[in-house]
C-alpha cells in the first residue's frame, strides 16, 4: 500500500521511519526494497527516535513524505517527541493498527497547516481507508476527513469506491488510477484547503474605520459592518470561527518607526490580534511583517480640494475673466490711445479743439465704455484714433460680457491641477495627507521629485497630516488645503462643497491582515477566490460604496452680496471722488475765474455791472458779443457755421 501511495501522490522523497523493534526492521527493511524499484524516487530510512540527527535529512528545498508504522501506542509517543522538530514542509503517511485514529494519536499535536494522511492497516483482502486529520487549534480535538480508499488487487467490488465518493463533497476532485499493486482511488489537491470547518475557533481582529463601521457592545468589543466587515461575516458563516474586535491601540493603521510597527499592523506582529479587518494597502513592508489575503478592494488615491465659488471671489469676480497678461495689454492700449488722441489734437487742431492730457484720459475712457464725446474732434487723424478704441470696446465687451455671465450663473471654473506637482505649484496652496498610513511610505519610496519634495514638505510642517480622514476633509472647507486619500475615504466624507480632483496619484490593493505564517491564510484565501468568483464580494462592495453626491451644474443660485461687494465698493469710492473733485473745483476755479476775467454773473459770464474793456477799449455787453460773433464773415474758405455750439459761443465771449 504504501508503494502504490507514494506512486499515486508522485513523491520523490521518501524517509521510513524505522519503529526500532525488530518487526519494525522487518517492516522497514520490505518497505525501503519496495520503494527503490520505483527507480525515480530517493528512498532513506532513519530512525523514528531521532530522525532530526541523521546526517541529510531531509534534503534542502525538498518537501519529502514521512512514512511511520506506529504499532503501540509507546511508538506514537517517540513520534509526538520528534514530530514538532520536523520540517513544517513535510508530508505524513502514518500506519495504525487502530480504526481509533483519534486516541491512539492522542499524544500528537496536529496544527491545522500540517499534512497528516493516516491509514489504518485491515485485514487481509480488505480496503485500506485513508484519513486526513489535523487540529484546528493545539486545544481542540483532532478532526479527520476521509482522504481516499486503497484497494488490493483480488477484491473487485466497487462498493467500496461509491460509498467513498459519497463521502466527499462534489466540490473536491477524485482520481482513481491503478498503480503497482492495486487501484487507488484518492482526494488531489492540497489538504490544507479542504479544512474549512473552523467550528470553535476564536479569533481576536483590530479594526478602524471607515471602511468597516464599528458598533460598540457593553465589553469593550464592536461588532464589525460596512465592506470589510461583510467579508469576515461571509468567512464565519462558511468556516464557523468566531472573532471580537478592537479599535487599534495608538488609532493608527501600521508604519515602521524605529523599527516597530504601529498601528494594526503592530497589534498583529505584537500577537494582540490574530487579523487586522480594514483596508489596509497589501505594501512590501507590509508583507514582511505580516501575511494578507487575496486583494478585496481596489483602491484610488485621489485628491479633495474646496470647491470655488464666487463668494470666494469676492475681490475678484469682474476681474477674473481676463488673465493678468490681458489686463496688462489692454491697458497698454489704452494709455496709447490716450497719447494717440492728445498727440493728434495738439499737432493738428487748433486753439480750443486740442485736447490736454486729462481730457484725453476721458475721451479714451468714456470711448471704451461704450461713450462718446460731445465735441467729436474734427482732424481725421483724431476721429480714427476715438473710431479705434470705440472697436476696441465692441470687441472686450463681447469677450467679458460672455465670460461674465457664464462664471455669474455656472460658478468660477474648477482647479486645473490634478497631480502633486500642479498642487506644489500652486502658490499658497498646502497639501496633506493622514498620518501614520501607506501613502507616506509611497511618497518615501517613490522616485518621482515631485513626490520627494511633498515628503520633505509633510515632515518638516507635521500639521499638514491629520488623524482621521474626516479632519482632512474638513480642513480643505477651513484653508487653502488640498488632502489626499483613498477615494472611499473621501466619498464617504465629502458633500457639494468639495471637488476631487481627476485622476489618481497612486493605485493599491488592500485586503485583511493575518500573523506571518497563519495556517488560515491559505484556507480563506481558497473560500475569498470562490467568493470572488461568484460575485458576493462584488455585490458587498456595491452595498457598502457611498454614492457621491450629484453636484448639478446647470442649476443656477441668486448671487450672494460677497459677489458684487467689489463693483459696490468701486461704486461708493467712485462717487466719494466724484464729490471730492467738486469740491474741490467749487472752491479753487472760480477764485482763478475772478483774477482773470473779474466777477462773474449767475448765468457764468462776465458781469453787466462792472464790464471789462475790451482789447478795443470800448465796453460791451456778452449780448452784443455774441451778436458780433454771429455776423462774422467767411474764414478760410469756409461759411461760417449757422448754428454754433453753447460752449463755443461762451468761449468767445469769455475772451472777447
Amino acid at each position: 500500500m504504501v508503494v502504490d501511495y507514494v506512486q499515486f501522490y508522485k513523491h520523490r522523497d521518501v524517509y521510513v521511519l524505522e519503529p526500532g523493534d525488530e518487526g519494525g526492521e522487518t517492516w522497514a527493511t520490505d518497505t525501503f526494497l519496495s520503494l527503490t524499484s520505483l527507480g525515480d524516487t530517493f528512498v532513506g530510512v532513519v530512525p523514528l527516535a531521532s530522525p532530526p540527527a541523521t546526517p541529510g535529512w531531509p534534503r534542502h528545498a525538498i518537501d519529502p513524505l514521512m512514512v511511520a508504522l506506529l504499532p503501540s501506542p509507546r511508538h506514537a509517543v517517540i513520534l509526538g517527541r520528534v514530530f514538532p522538530l520536523a520540517p513544517r514542509r513535510c508530508s505524513w503517511l502514518l500506519l495504525l493498527p487502530d480504526p481509533d485514529i483519534t486516541t491512539w494519536l492522542l499524544p500528537l499535536t496536529l496544527p491545522l497547516d500540517t499534512r497528516v494522511t493516516v491509514a489504518t492497516l485491515p485485514p487481509e483482502d480488505s480496503t485500506t481507508p485513508l484519513w486526513q486529520v489535523y487540529q484546528v487549534t493545539p486545544a481542540m480535538e483532532k478532526r479527520t476527513l476521509p482522504a481516499g480508499r486503497w484497494i488490493p488487487p483480488t477484491l473487485l467490488d466497487d462498493s467500496h469506491l461509491d460509498a467513498f465518493r459519497k463521502e466527499v463533497p462534489a466540490t473536491e476532485r477524485v482520481e482513481e488510477r491503478r498503480v503497482t499493486y492495486g487501484r487507488m482511488v484518492a482526494v488531489v489537491g492540497d489538504p490544507l484547503l479542504r479544512r474549512t470547518d473552523l467550528t470553535g475557533l476564536r479569533l481576536a481582529c483590530t479594526t478602524e474605520s471607515p471602511h468597516t463601521i464599528l458598533t460598540t457592545h457593553g465589553n469593550g468589543t464592536f461588532s464589525v459592518t460596512g465592506i470589510f466587515g461583510g467579508v469576515v461575516s461571509s468567512l464565519q458563516e462558511i468556516t464557523n470561527f468566531t472573532c471580537s474586535c478592537r479599535p487599534s491601540r495608538d488609532g493608527q493603521w501600521g508604519s515602521l518607526k524605529d523599527g516597530r510597527w504601529t498601528g494594526m499592523v503592530g497589534d498583529v506582529v505584537d500577537g494582540v490580534a490574530d487579523m487586522a479587518v480594514a483596508s489596509l494597502d497589501i505594501t512590501p513592508e507590509r508583507s514582511v511583517a505580516v501575511d494578507f489575503l487575496l486583494p478585496i478592494s481596489h483602491t484610488r488615491y485621489k485628491m479633495v480640494v474646496k470647491r470655488p465659488s464666487n463668494s470666494d471671489l469676492m475681490w475678484g469676480t469682474y476681474i477674473k475673466e481676463f488673465s493678468g497678461h490681458v489686463w496688462a495689454v489692454l491697458g497698454s492700449t489704452a494709455v496709447a490711445l490716450m497719447l494717440a488722441m492728445h498727440g493728434t489734437t495738439a499737432i493738428m487742431e487748433q486753439g480750443t479743439e486740442r485736447l490736454s492730457l486729462l481730457e484725453s484720459f476721458s475721451v479714451v475712457m468714456g470711448a471704451l465704455c461704450g461713450q462718446g464725446c460731445s465735441t467729436p474732434p474734427r482732424t481725421a487723424p483724431a476721429r480714427l484714433v476715438l473710431l479705434t478704441t470705440l472697436v476696441l470696446h465692441v470687441v472686450v465687451q463681447a469677450h467679458y460680457t460672455s465670460n461674465l455671465a457664464s462664471s455669474l450663473a455656472v460658478g468660477p471654473l474648477m482647479p486645473s491641477f490634478s497631480t502633486i506637482w500642479g498642487v506644489l505649484a500652486e502658490p499658497g496652496l498646502s497639501f496633506g495627507l493622514m498620518r501614520e498610513t501607506a501613502m507616506v511610505e509611497y511618497l518615501k519610496s517613490s522616485s518621482d521629485q515631485y513626490h520627494q519634495a511633498a515628503y520633505s514638505k509633510l515632515m518638516a510642517r507635521d500639521s499638514l497630516m491629520v488623524g482621521t480622514s474626516a479632519e482632512g476633509v474638513s480642513k480643505t472647507l477651513q484653508e487653502k488645503y488640498v488632502y489626499m486619500d483613498t477615494d472611499l475615504f473621501i466619498y464617504s466624507n465629502i458633500d457639494c462643497r468639495h471637488y476631487v480632483l481627476p485622476g489618481s496619484e497612486f493605485r493599491a490593493f488592500t485586503s485583511i491582515a493575518f500573523k506571518k505564517g497563519s495556517p488560515l491564510v491559505p484556507i480563506l484565501n481558497s473560500i475569498l477566490l470562490k467568493m470572488k468568483g461568484g460575485g458576493l464580494i462584488k455585490k458587498i462592495q456595491m452595498s457598502w460604496v457611498p454614492r457621491p453626491e450629484k453636484c448639478d451644474q446647470n442649476t443656477t443660485s441668486p448671487i450672494r452680496l460677497a459677489a458684487i461687494t467689489a463693483p459696490l465698493v468701486g461704486l461708493l469710492l467712485a462717487i466719494i471722488l466724484s464729490l471730492c473733485c467738486c469740491s474741490l473745483e467749487h472752491s479753487i476755479i472760480p477764485k482763478v475765474s475772478q483774477r482773470s476775467h473779474g466777477p462773474m454773473s449767475t448765468l457764468g459770464c462776465r458781469d453787466t455791472a462792472k464790464p471789462p474793456k475790451t482789447g478795443h477799449g470800448n465796453s460791451r455787453t456778452w449780448q452784443e458779443v455774441v451778436k458780433n460773433y454771429l455776423n462774422l464773415p467767411k474764414r478760410g474758405g469756409l461759411e461760417r457755421e449757422t448754428v454754433m455750439p453753447s460752449n463755443r459761443i461762451l468761449k468767445y465771449v469769455l475772451r472777447n
